[in-house]
């Protein structure tokens, strides 16, 4: 029987979070509205484009009890994933395929850069690992950055973006 306990307890040790990552879970759970996102495209030594953009009708959920991310705009749902904590400062969203609409704002893309972000629509996969860069009760800052290969008639290059989403409670 004391056996029994023993291993029971020491399984149960075993499950639990760092208090570190618990605290990130408590501080990211729920609801924070968009402030903006800004999208850094580069083709190191041709040129790059700055894409910062308001996200004032944005909600997005993170619930960490569930393992879910949603992103609302406006009253509809604009994209769902699961939500992968990796540790306390880094975060994983799996399968929000619809993240490229509305993490750029087209409007603000011209005609040479609508292939560029064609072509990374088309090489997105939906999954996605963030940083957090700050996180309180009331501010995130997410950022991630990624090369993606380019071609476009004659043009070539590994274009690198760097993404930053801005939130608050």
């Amino acid at each position: 029987m004391k056996k029994l306990l023993f291993l029971s307890l020491l399984a149960l040790m075993a499950c639990q979070k760092p208090e570190n990552v618990q605290r990130m879970e408590e501080l990211l759970h729920g609801d924070w509205y968009g402030v903006e996102i800004t999208n850094h495209l580069i083709a190191q030594g041709q040129w790059d484009t700055l894409h910062p953009h308001s996200t004032k009708d944005l909600i997005a959920t993170f619930d960490t009890l569930n393992n879910t991310f949603v992103v609302d705009s406006l009253g509809r749902t604009a994209d769902s994933a699961t939500l992968v904590i990796d540790g306390d400062s880094v975060i994983t969203v799996i399968g929000a395929v619809n993240a490229i609409d509305w993490s750029f704002d087209r409007q603000l893309i011209n005609d040479f850069g609508q292939p560029v972000l064609d072509q990374l629509e088309a090489s997105f996969n939906g999954n996605q690992k963030f940083k957090i860069l700050r996180l309180t009760e009331d501010e995130l800052v997410l950022y991630f950055d990624e090369v993606i290969p380019v071609s476009i008639g004659t043009f070539t290059a590994d274009m690198e973006l760097r993404h930053t989403e801005f939130w608050q409670k």
